[in-house]
């Protein structure tokens, strides 16, 4: 378990103290929320404990506002990774094999799709195209966020496995 100040020093060690507060809004107004996973504060004041799986939704819904993605939507869809399986990758972890890239893009209809997608390391965008949108083309905006590196950039707070990769 692992408290918001930890967690923003690793996400933004430059801007650590504003993340600090930028996250305790988003706990505050249920943007980013506690889950079982986590522990939430037993009495106003006293700081929650955040599981591996809300720091990484953290990391990635900071990174997308940055993108000028509202929090909101950051969050959910940053819980695309953090914490959903997609068999046979568990929630937060890399696929076994490949590229594991968090897709994010809008529809024509302004609904914003996510995808986490395992592919090869030599795929082009083209290709990243192809295997989201299938025969129905994308907007020509797409958001790609490559989760082997947001994991690497948090292992100093949350580890990695013997094998090297980030958990």
């Amino acid at each position: 378990m692992y408290t918001l100040a930890a967690a923003a020093a690793v996400i933004d060690p430059m801007n650590s103290v504003a993340r600090v507060a930028t996250f305790r809004t988003w706990l505050a107004r249920g943007i980013i929320r506690y889950s079982e996973t986590d522990q939430a504060p037993a009495r106003a004041g006293v700081a929650g404990l955040l599981s591996r799986h809300r720091v990484i939704q953290l990391a990635i819904a900071a990174q997308l506002v940055d993108l000028g993605l509202p929090p909101k939507e950051a969050a959910d869809v940053a819980v695309a990774f953090s914490d959903t399986a997609a068999p046979p990758r568990f929630p937060g972890i890399l696929f076994p094999t490949g590229e594991t890239t968090l897709c994010v893009w809008r529809e024509a209809s302004g609904e914003i799709r996510r995808r986490v997608l395992n592919h090869a390391a030599t795929d082009g965008l083209d290709r990243i195209r192809q295997l989201l949108g299938g025969a129905k083309p994308l907007t020509e905006a797409l958001i790609v966020i490559d989760c082997r590196a947001v994991l690497h950039g948090l292992e100093a707070l949350i580890g990695s496995n013997s094998e090297g990769d980030v958990l």
